[in-house]
C-alpha cells in the first residue's frame, strides 16, 4: 500500500456474508480464496440502496432498525473500495448499492481492513494507513 492516495483497495470482488449491528457497524466480506475484510462504520455515512433513495444514518447514534437498509446488502459484492487522502470512503457495490462516509471532528469515523492492509479515517480528515511489509502488491 502506498503511503498516498488516492488507495483502490483490494476487495473487489468480495462478498458480504455477515452485518454486525453493535457500536460500530461491521459488514464483513468474504473474498474466493477465503480471504476476509471489514467496513467499519463508527459514525455518519450515507447509504444509497440500488435504485432508491439514500439513507444518512450515523452507526453511532441510530436505533439498529434505523440502520436495517444496509441489510439489503447480504450477497451483494464489492464492486469498487476507494479512500482519499481527505478521509473520504467509497464503496459501490454490484448491485449499484453505495456506501460514502467522511471523517468526523471527533473520531475515526471509517476503517477497512483486508489482506494486509488497513485504513482509518483520521478525526478531523486524513488516513492512517498500515500494511504488513510482506505483502507484495498491497495498496
Amino acid at each position: 500500500m502506498t503511503a498516498e492516495g488516492p488507495w483502490d483497495l483490494p476487495i473487489q470482488g468480495y462478498e458480504v456474508l455477515q452485518t454486525t449491528f453493535a457500536y460500530p457497524l461491521d459488514i464483513v466480506v468474504y473474498g474466493d480464496a477465503g480471504t476476509t475484510g471489514i467496513i467499519r462504520l463508527e459514525g455518519r455515512f450515507d447509504f444509497v440502496e440500488a435504485g432508491q433513495k439514500r439513507h444518512s444514518l450515523d452507526a453511532s447514534g441510530e436505533r439498529w432498525q434505523d440502520l436495517t437498509p444496509v441489510l439489503c446488502l447480504r450477497h451483494d459484492r464489492v464492486a469498487s473500495a476507494r479512500a482519499t487522502e481527505s478521509g473520504d470512503l467509497t464503496i459501490r457495490f454490484e448491485s449499484g448499492s453505495l456506501i460514502e462516509a467522511g471523517p468526523s471532528e471527533m473520531y475515526e469515523n471509517w476503517q477497512v481492513s483486508g489482506p494486509g492492509f488497513q485504513l482509518i479515517a483520521l478525526p478531523s480528515g486524513g488516513v492512517a494507513v498500515f500494511r504488513r511489509e510482506a505483502e507484495p502488491d498491497g495498496i
